[in-house]
């Protein structure tokens, strides 16, 4: 088994040795980019600007300028030479090539966003459960679940923080939808005064929305699986006719925002879907701030993927979710096997926290829960529950550690093409 890490980078006192008094810049706007500002931010770093190939006139990103790559690269700042941290996935080895034609050395003058700590904790605010045979989204709301109230997620963010110091972003959203919490603006509200987080919703609800959106959470996002029939049959419990108009009320409430929170409509395209569906979905989103995102379909939470792993078949339960993918799943797992012996990509999103304060192995399972609750149990005794669970052995022995399939084109480009052959 490859253990374990949970923080993963540069410890805080060394990125401060090494940046020291240098003028520091960010190339990367996107999620990353924000996730890598917080981390510095908290040991103890001032970026003063990110970097961008062909910036907007005045462009503003996450309340810092966005200046031009050759303005920073070509010139002599007044500090010395720059400090640059390099936050883009897609523009990693483009950005490292630029730097170095600028002079500028790997580990003496940029990093990368590996380089730096972005620890992501997840918590979950309404109970709930995966929805569809482990496909994935939320359960539509159950009578009785419980809720976290807004002084008990107080409590946690305040321990999470000391726990982890560079604590980057948190997810509020597990196995249930956190549009049922009647607090959650407060809660959201109360996060984003001390570390981004991200709501994900099915949007069956809309109850507290206009509240919602003025407690600006980072990242909003709306989960779809299907379009119109398609919906309705594999969002089993969520209404397309009541989808469709909290979408409405959700369009409506963005325009009357000055400042509205980015919103991303994730449309999971399954097997068999029209390529059609695509431009529906853009024609209905059509004049509004709403981005949307076409994503591939995975079966999740990933307990049944490891089930099908050991016994060569998937539950009777979860088989309706393994015939949506539009990928080849044993293809995709043969080579998680080759690549069993590199780093959990996952490991550094921890702990997660349960409705009930119970704390989760891994956000990917359902289960195991560490049988601990978060608020009495210390940092150093979590990190040796996680770090010596034997579920991790499970997992790794078949490589699904390592099951993220943009990770795998990367890491076998001659084969990422035979994922998606049918």
């Amino acid at each position: 088994m490859v253990p374990l890490t949970t923080i993963q980078g540069l410890p805080a006192e060394k990125l401060r040795d090494l940046i020291g008094s240098r003028p520091l810049y960010l190339w990367g706007t996107g999620d990353v980019g924000l996730d890598v500002l917080v981390s510095l931010r908290r040991a103890g770093l001032a970026p003063l600007a990110f970097l961008h190939t062909a910036p907007s006139a005045n462009a503003i990103s996450h309340g810092l300028p966005v200046l031009a790559v050759d303005q920073v690269l070509s010139s002599s700042p007044e500090g010395g030479r720059p400090f640059v941290v390099i936050a883009s996935l897609q523009f990693r080895q483009a950005a490292e090539t630029a730097c170095r034609a600028a002079g500028l050395q790997k580990e003496q003058d940029y990093l990368t966003h590996l380089a730096i700590p972005r620890p992501v904790a997840v918590i979950e605010v309404t109970e709930g459960r995966a929805l569809g045979g482990h496909f994935g989204c939320f359960a539509a709301r159950r009578s009785g679940e419980r809720q976290m109230s807004a002084a008990t997620f107080r409590q946690v963010l305040a321990k999470l923080l000391t726990d982890q110091p560079q604590l980057c972003h948190v997810e509020l959203s597990w196995l249930g939808d956190p549009l049922h919490n009647p607090e959650l603006a407060d809660i959201v509200g109360h996060c984003e005064r001390h570390v981004p987080c991200t709501v994900n919703t099915t949007l069956q609800s809309t109850a507290g929305l206009d509240a919602l959106l003025a407690a600006r959470p980072c990242r909003f996002n709306v989960l779809a699986y299907g379009y119109g029939d398609s919906y309705q049959a594999q969002m089993a419990g969520a209404a397309w006719a009541v989808f469709r108009q909290n979408l409405e009320r959700l369009q409506a409430a963005l325009v009357r925002e000055n400042n509205p929170p980015r919103v991303v409509l994730r449309y999971i395209r399954t097997r068999g879907e029209a390529s059609e569906n695509i431009e529906a979905w853009k024609r209905m989103l059509a004049g509004s701030p709403i981005t949307l995102s076409v994503e591939t379909p995975y079966v999740t939470p990933y307990d049944p993927v490891l089930e099908y792993c050991e016994r060569g078949a998937p539950a009777d339960d979860a088989a309706p979710a393994f015939q949506r993918l539009n990928w080849g799943l044993d293809r995709a797992l043969a080579l998680c096997v080759d690549d069993r012996d590199q780093p959990c990509l996952s490991q550094r999103v921890f702990p997660v926290i349960g409705v009930d304060l119970q704390v989760g192995l891994c956000h990917l399972y359902e289960q195991p829960m560490l049988g601990v609750d978060y608020l009495a149990t210390a940092w150093p005794e979590l990190l040796a529950l996680r770090h010596s669970a034997a579920h991790c052995h499970r997992c790794q022995h078949h490589g699904l550690h390592r099951l993220d399939l943009p990770v795998l084109s990367r890491r076998f480009p001659d084969l990422a093409t035979q994922l998606f052959e049918s």
